[in-house]
């Protein structure tokens, strides 16, 4: 009996008899048991997930060391970052930057890869790092917002409402700040899994448009999901939702991304959707940087000749 539950003069006899205050109750053991059979729950689960993120970097390893190989062959040199340790078998963090040559590199290998296409971002201008904004975006020249979904659904389902309220073709329909139809371009995002955690989180769209931030087109957000799912087996926006707002449609509503249930959903609101959740993801782009340093210039010019 469990001595919380005996009446206080039953209790007090137990205290006299040193045999009874000793023994261990039935309740405590099938307790204990329980709290052993948890851990045991939780330990498999800990390792179970560390396995999961253990293949998924060798075989990630094994497509760089593919592709470095490939470079050898041709005549090119590429250091691999190295994923996994070759001593200790674990996955290791690849600290050093990449240069601006295997940032392209990669992208081109993901369009061919991926997408089938042949893409050359040699002269594509990628800006420069600054404070969180270190991931780059290469968007390759004719990729089309349909193309990118039908490629999404290889992979997983997508809940689109957007090829349901534009038929036909739907790629001039959709205004975006930054277009590949005609050249191949670069921006620079926030190395975000979820846009909550971003510095525009419960920005509407329209917050964003009154104070002409640059933030994330359709094609972009859509792009940089494939490539992170395909490099980490994860999906980006899993608790919130990506307001598109570098893109809009004649109606005025803007397209959100965002992953629920098992489905990729590019879905319309309207341009003043505000919630805890949702928010833009804050880009920068090659444009503003060269404003910024026009301005800069013509700022310290002004002040030389007021000095």
């Amino acid at each position: 009996m469990n001595i919380f539950e005996m009446p206080k003069n039953d209790f007090e006899d137990a205290q006299k008899n040193p045999k009874e205050e000793i023994a261990p109750a039935q309740t405590n053991e099938l307790e204990e048991t329980a709290e052993d059979n948890f851990s045991d729950l939780v330990m498999a689960k800990i390792k179970e997930d560390r396995q999961k993120e253990l293949r998924v970097a060798e075989a990630t390893q094994a497509r760089l060391d593919a592709e470095a190989l490939a470079a050898l062959r041709s005549g090119r040199q590429v250091e691999t970052p190295k994923i996994i340790n070759s001593e200790t078998g674990k996955k290791t963090e690849n600290k050093k930057e990449n240069s601006l040559e295997q940032i392209k590199q990669e992208w081109q290998a993901f369009y061919r890869k991926v997408f089938g296409i042949e893409v050359d971002f040699s002269q594509v201008e990628i800006p420069e790092h600054e404070k969180d904004f270190v991931l780059p975006i290469l968007m390759a020249k004719g990729l089309t917002s349909q193309q990118i979904i039908e490629k999404w659904r290889e992979y997983c389902p997508v809940a689109d409402t957007i090829s349901g309220a534009m038929t036909g073709d739907f790629e001039g329909k959709i205004v975006s700040e930054r277009s590949c139809t005609q050249d191949s371009y670069a921006v620079l995002v926030q190395d975000l899994a979820e846009v909550k955690d971003g510095e525009l989180k419960n920005f509407s769209a329209e917050d964003v448009w009154a104070e002409s931030l640059a933030t994330t087109t359709l094609k972009e957000r859509l792009v940089y999901g494939l490539k992170y799912f395909l490099e980490t087996g994860k999906h980006l926006d899993q608790e919130s939702v990506t307001i598109c707002a570098g893109s809009r449609l004649p109606n005025g509503k803007v397209p959100t991304v965002s992953f629920l249930d098992g489905k990729v959903l590019v879905i319309l609101e309207a341009s003043d959707k505000q919630a805890n959740n949702y928010g833009p993801r804050a880009v920068k782009t090659k444009e503003a940087e060269k404003n910024k340093q026009k301005l800069e210039a013509n700022g310290e010019a002004e002040f030389k000749l007021a000095a």
